[in-house]
C-alpha cells in the first residue's frame, strides 16, 4: 500500500467510528452511566491519567473525572461532539479503541457481558454492518461472526446437508451438502457446485497435497440417503477437471459397514502423501484382515496398501468407537476426536495401537475385571477425555485470534460451541482446553481454519444449518501480503539458530519475530540477507517471522523444537 492509500483507509475508518458514536443514542448513554461509578484503579492513577487526557485533548472537562468510566465517557463524548469534521489522528484512534476495551472489561466485571456486547455492537461495529454479522468475543479478542452460507442453501431438519468443511487448493471453502460438494468464494461471496451424485450422502472430502500435479479429491459417501440410517460408507477418488471446473472419473477404493448413525467417515491427506480415513463400529467385531470398521485406515493415493502399515491391510490403528475428526499437527502428529459412549476422547494416533473399544470408554472399563486387566496392558489411552461430543477438528496457528491456537473442535452437544485445546511443545498432550461460543449456535458439526486466520464452522446442525465465519476485524498489522522475491526460513522446525534468505539479498529489511499471541519477542532493523538469528533464548513453540521491505510484508511461521 502507498502512504496515500493508508491515509484514505484511515480517514474512512475514522469517519465510520465517529458516525457510529453519534448514532449509538441512548444505549451509548446507558453504557456510560453504568460505568461512571466503577472504581477499577487507584486514585493516583486516575488523577495522572485525567491530567494527561486534559492536556492531550486541550479540554478542561477531564479535570472533573473521578473514575476510569467517567474518563471513557468524556473521551468518547469529545470525539462525538467536537470532531464534526471526522478527522483525528491515528494516536487518538488507538486511544479510542483502548477506551472501548476498558468499557468492555468494566462491564465484564459487572457480569453484564451480554449487555456489553450489545453496546459494543452498536458503538464499534453494528451501525453499518450487514444484518448477518454480529460481534462476539473469543476470550479477550473481539471478533465478527458472519453467516457466509445461509440456510437457504441447505435442507433443514434432522438430515440437514453440511457435514464437512475443507479449505480448498483454490483458496475457497469446499463443503459437503448431502449429494453435493459445493464451494464458497470468500472474495466474491459466490457459491457453486463441484460435484453432484445421484444417491447417497457425502460425508467428507480431502484434496491431494500436490493438487497441481495430482488433482485428486477423496470423498466418503454413505450409500443411504442419510448416514444416520445405518448402511455402508464408501471411499472414492475423483479427478478434478480444470477445463470444466468439476470432479470426474470416480474410483471406488474401499468401504465399511456401520450400525446406526455412528459411522466415522472423515478423510485426510497426510504430509506423508498417504490418505487417512476414520471408521466406526458399535459392537465387538472379529478383527479380520480388511475388516475396516472401528479404525484409522491408511492407504496410498491410488488405493493400494502401504507396505509399512502395521498389518497387511489398511489398518493403521484400531479399537475406535466413532472417530469423527482427524488432523495433522505441524510436527506431523495425527490426532483424532472420538465420540464416546459416556466419555468423549482426543487421541494421539500411533500406528499399531489399540484404542480400547469395545472394552474401554475413555479411561473407564465396562467389561469383566479380567478383560479390563488384560486390555489395560496394551491399550493406548486418550490425551484428553470429557463430555463434549465432538465432530470435526482443525489446527489453528495464527495471531489473529490467539485464544484458538492449537486444536479447535466442533462440539455437537447442543449449545456447546467450539472447544479449543492448547498442546505442549511436542504437540502430544493437552495443557488446557476452553469452551467458546456456548449457548449460541446449537449443534456445531465441523470447523476449519483458513490461512488468513478466519475460522469457518457449521452452526445449527440438524435444525437450520448455516456456515459462519469468525474473524478479527481489528487484526491488520500481520495481514499476509506476497513478496515479489521468495522468502526462505530454515531449518524449520529449528532449534538454536535460524537463517533467513531471499532471492534478492541486496535489499534492506526489518525483521520482527512474534510469538503465538502476536507479541513481539525480537526485532532487527536494516537487515541484509542472508541473515542468521540466535534463537537459543526462545521457548519452544510456534513463532511468526514478519519481514518488511519497501512497503511489502511477508509473514511466515517457524516452529522451535527442543534438541
Amino acid at each position: 500500500m502507498t502512504p496515500e492509500t493508508v491515509h484514505q483507509y484511515q480517514h474512512e475508518e475514522y469517519t465510520m467510528i465517529s458516525k457510529r458514536l453519534r448514532a449509538a443514542g441512548n444505549m451509548f448513554n446507558d453504557l456510560i452511566r453504568c460505568m461512571h461509578h466503577d472504581e477499577i484503579s487507584t486514585e493516583a492513577k486516575i488523577i495522572n491519567l485525567r491530567e494527561e487526557l486534559a492536556k492531550h485533548y486541550r479540554d478542561e472537562r477531564f479535570h472533573d473525572c473521578n473514575t476510569m468510566g467517567s474518563m471513557v465517557g468524556t473521551s468518547l463524548q469529545v470525539i462525538r461532539t467536537t470532531r464534526q469534521d471526522n478527522t483525528f489522528s491515528f494516536g487518538e484512534f488507538c486511544e479510542i479503541y483502548f477506551y472501548f476495551c476498558i468499557a468492555f472489561h468494566i462491564l465484564k466485571i459487572l457480569r453484564m457481558k451480554k449487555y456489553c456486547l450489545g453496546v459494543l455492537f452498536i458503538i464499534c461495529a453494528s451501525a453499518q454492518l450487514p444484518a448477518q454479522i454480529t460481534v462476539d468475543t473469543i476470550g479477550t479478542t473481539i471478533v465478527h461472526i458472519e453467516t457466509v452460507v445461509d440456510t437457504t442453501h441447505f435442507a433443514g431438519g434432522y438430515d440437514s446437508g453440511p457435514w464437512d468443511l475443507h479449505w480448498g487448493p483454490d483458496d475457497k471453502l469446499w463443503y459437503t451438502n448431502k449429494k453435493q460438494i459445493d464451494r464458497y468464494d470468500p472474495v466474491t461471496g459466490i457459491t457453486d457446485t463441484l460435484l453432484r451424485v445421484n444417491s447417497g450422502y457425502i460425508m467428507s472430502l480431502a484434496t491431494h497435497n500436490d493438487f497441481a500435479n495430482n488433482p485428486y479429491v477423496y470423498i466418503t459417501k454413505d450409500t443411504a440417503s442419510y448416514y444416520g440410517l445405518g448402511n455402508r460408507v464408501e471411499l472414492y477418488r475423483y479427478t478434478y477437471n480444470a477445463a470444466v471446473d468439476s470432479l470426474e472419473n470416480p474410483l471406488l477404493i474401499l468401504n465399511w459397514g456401520h450400525a446406526g448413525e455412528h459411522s466415522g467417515g472423515r478423510v485426510m491427506f497426510g504430509a506423508d502423501t498417504m490418505v487417512y480415513v476414520t471408521t466406526a463400529e458399535y459392537f465387538w467385531q472379529i478383527d479380520t484382515l480388511f475388516n475396516n470398521s472401528g479404525k484409522v485406515l491408511r492407504l496410498h493415493p491410488d488405493g493400494s496398501v502401504p507396505t509399512d502399515n502395521p498389518r497387511p491391510d489398511y489398518t493403521w490403528t484400531w479399537g475406535h468407537r466413532n472417530p469423527q475428526g482427524i488432523l495433522q499437527t505441524p510436527n506431523g502428529n495425527i490426532i483424532t476426536s472420538e465420540y464416546g459412549m459416556l466419555h468423549d476422547e482426543l487421541n494421539l494416533i500411533v500406528p499399531g495401537n489399540h484404542y480400547g473399544w469395545f472394552v474401554f470408554d475413555g479411561i473407564s472399563c465396562f467389561q469383566p475385571v479380567d478383560t479390563c486387566n488384560y486390555y489395560q496392558t496394551f491399550v493406548k489411552f486418550p490425551i484428553d477425555i470429557g463430555q463434549n461430543p465432538p465432530s470435526g477438528i482443525t489446527w489453528y496457528d495464527h495471531p489473529a485470534i490467539p485464544e484458538l491456537n492449537g486444536i479447535i473442535e466442533a462440539v455437537t452437544g447442543i449449545n456447546q460451541g467450539l472447544m479449543s485445546y492448547q498442546l505442549n511443545a511436542n504437540m502430544d498432550s493437552v495443557i488446557a482446553k476452553t469452551s467458546y461460543l456456548k449457548n449460541e449456535y446449537g449443534r456445531v458439526r465441523d470447523v476449519v481454519a483458513a490461512p488468513s486466520g478466519t475460522v469457518y464452522f457449521i452452526a445449527y446442525d440438524r435444525y437450520k444449518p448455516r456456515i459462519n465465519s469468525i474473524s478479527n476485524p481489528l487484526f491488520s498489522t500481520l495481514n499476509e501480503q506476497t513478496f515479489i522475491q521468495p522468502l526462505q526460513i530454515y531449518p524449520n522446525p529449528g532449534n538454536n539458530q535460524v537463517h533467513i534468505s531471499r532471492k534478492n539479498n541486496n535489499s534492506l529489511s526489518s525483521v520482527r519475530i512474534l510469538n503465538s499471541l502476536g507479541s513481539e519477542v525480537l526485532r532487527y532493523e536494516q537487515v541484509k540477507f542472508p541473515f542468521a538469528i540466535n534463537s537459543s533464548k526462545l521457548a519452544t513453540g510456534v513463532y511468526f517471522f514478519q519481514v518488511t521491505d519497501d512497503n511489502e510484508t511477508r509473514i511466515q511461521k517457524w516452529i522451535k523444537v527442543s534438541k
